[in-house]
């Protein structure tokens, strides 16, 4: 049962992984090229959006290594 959990906890957390993936890359190229804000206020959404895109990302590969 514990194994079961681990899976489907590394599953759902990759998953929510892909749509921020998607939603983070969207942001990133929203900011870059369409927003309409100083670059000091542009660096600042950038470093939140890429700290969302990489935090679950490594988080669900410690949990997929520590798994197996």
């Amino acid at each position: 049962m514990s194994t079961f959990l681990k899976k489907a906890f590394i599953f759902t957390l990759n998953n929510i992984t892909m749509c921020l993936f998607s939603t983070c890359l969207f942001w990133i190229f929203y900011v870059l090229f369409v927003g309409y804000a100083p670059w000091s206020e542009k660096i600042v959404y950038l470093v939140i959006a890429i700290s969302i895109f990489i935090g679950p990302r490594k988080l669900s590969d410690w949990f997929y290594k520590k798994g197996t």
